[in-house]
């Protein structure tokens, strides 16, 4: 990173453990699998003219060594993050946009971990007491989409499939495999959206209005409940040319978007920790300049940004959930047909 003046501050973190984890409760269920976890990050963070903080970062996640990223991936990774930092130095702030964003690679993945996994998963919630502490008498939220089945929450051409016994996806490795969830219960696969309506979520051993028996997905890190969640995710896209094309078709249907309604801009992200936290992204023209913009935030963005997917990558890729339990997404890129932005009201560092 002492190539790149812009990266004030870089880390570079590696773990790595295996083992196995043993299984028996007093119904006589039993089971024995493996047990791996291993990740490389790259994180450099600088600052744009105006003070806000800023940072950029790549990660890998794998289970077996073998797996592990090679040296000159770690150094692309670095060129990458350098790259990125450098180019956001130099952001504006955008006071205000409605218009369509385009999301790629990991934001498209984060997207559909905010709005759709999240909320596919816990399906009842975990009451507690008041405590010294916390005013919170609720533990753990159900997901808001588990209300929802047999309604649309996709666009038609979209499918969801969850398949705890996937290892790679096109070479790359996953995460979330297992043999058995955390209460005993065999792993399923699942196929939750089905041409974009829900057909059912996650579910552990507690029973819900709408489904009595565990599907294989009751999961917890230690210390917690096992409640419903995910493995590995897949985005299915069926075969419709009009809504899947290559990453490159779907970005000149973004720019064809943005002439159709007159926009002096419209805007792309990379990649933003949460849909519901300021971010950096890019601000692309009409004749195809990218400019990096800062201390931005959706605003009014709920379920509904679902279903105003409008066009998809055939090209996928690998995010990584932010969760207690392993787990990812492998999903395309996406064009969201309008989303409203407005100028973060927090303030610079």
């Amino acid at each position: 990173f002492r190539s790149y003046p812009a990266v004030k501050s870089s880390q570079v973190s590696f773990y790595f453990n295996s083992g196995g984890v043993r299984f028996l409760n007093s119904e006589g269920s039993s089971s024995r699998q493996p047990s791996c976890a291993g990740g490389v990050t790259v994180v450099a963070s600088g600052y744009a003219p105006d003070g806000f903080s800023l940072e950029s970062s790549r990660e890998h996640q794998f289970c077996l060594a073998k797996d592990a990223p090679a040296e000159a991936q770690l150094l692309a990774d670095a060129a990458e993050v350098g790259a990125a930092i450098t180019s956001m130095s130099r952001s504006e702030q955008v006071k205000a946009y409605i218009g369509p964003v385009l999301f790629q690679k990991d934001a498209a993945g984060t997207f559909f971990e905010n709005l759709l996994v999240n909320n596919l998963s816990n399906p009842r919630e975990v009451w507690t007491e008041k405590t010294n502490w916390s005013s919170e008498t609720v533990f753990r939220r159900a997901g808001q989409l588990v209300e929802r089945v047999g309604m649309r929450v996709l666009p038609p051409f979209l499918s969801v499939v969850d398949d705890p016994s996937a290892r790679y996806s096109e070479g790359r490795p996953l995460v979330g495999f297992y043999e058995a969830d955390d209460e005993g219960v065999p792993a399923k696969t699942l196929r939750m959206v089905s041409k974009g309506k829900l057909a059912e979520y996650y579910m552990s051993r507690a029973a819900t209005r709408d489904f009595k028996a565990s599907n294989g997905h009751g999961r917890a890190s230690v210390g917690e409940y096992a409640s419903g969640a995910p493995s590995n995710v897949f985005i299915v896209a069926e075969n419709n040319p009009g809504r899947v094309m290559p990453a490159a078709d779907l970005k000149k249907k973004f720019m064809d978007l943005c002439k159709e309604q007159e926009l002096d801009y419209c805007i792309m992200v990379k990649g933003f920790d949460s849909i519901y936290q300021p971010f950096s992204a890019w601000r692309v023209y009409p004749d195809g300049r990218e400019e990096p913009v800062h201390g931005i935030e959706f605003t009014g963005v709920n379920l509904r940004a679902l279903r105003d997917i409008i066009a998809v990558s055939s090209e996928t890729y690998v995010h990584y959930l932010d969760m207690d339990t392993a787990g990812g997404i492998v999903a395309p890129d996406i064009l969201v047909q309008e989303m409203e932005i407005k100028k973060t009201e927090e303030k610079p560092e």
